[in-house]
């Protein structure tokens, strides 16, 4: 909780430093919004640690392996960074892009997806007797 607090001042701080910086210096404004985004995925990362060794554990325990729970961690981190990226084009007046890359997200995650999907859909067609 304290690291995220920490994380959410700094975003706060360069978001009122870059709106006030913004009208003078716009490559500037957007510059220091760039570097809080950084500080502070970097900072996330490090929370991250806990929960990379939950599902490390979790799959050691189910006997699952890491077949089933890495394309879901891969794309919950697509979607991390298709999130950052729009924002960041948005931030940057390039809407049309930040489209772009949302639609380009979504089809990686879907794609990331479907190993597991397949999986599903084989033991669905097992159950049944297919």
């Amino acid at each position: 909780m304290a690291e995220y607090l920490k994380i959410a001042g700094v975003a706060l701080l360069a978001a009122v430093l870059a709106g006030v910086l913004d009208k003078r210096d716009h490559a500037l404004a957007v510059s220091i919004g760039l570097l809080a985004c950084v500080m502070a995925l970097l900072a996330c990362i490090r929370s991250f640690q806990p929960a990379a060794r939950f599902f490390e554990e979790l799959s050691e325990l189910s006997g699952l392996g890491g077949g089933y729970l890495e394309p879901l961690v891969k794309t919950a981190g697509i979607g991390i960074v298709t999130q950052i990226t729009c924002a960041v084009c948005a931030d940057c007046g390039q809407n049309a892009l930040a489209k772009i890359a949302e639609l380009c997200g979504t089809v990686a995650a879907l794609c990331m997806t479907l190993p597991l999907l397949r999986s599903v859909l084989d033991l669905l067609q097992e159950m049944v007797g297919g």
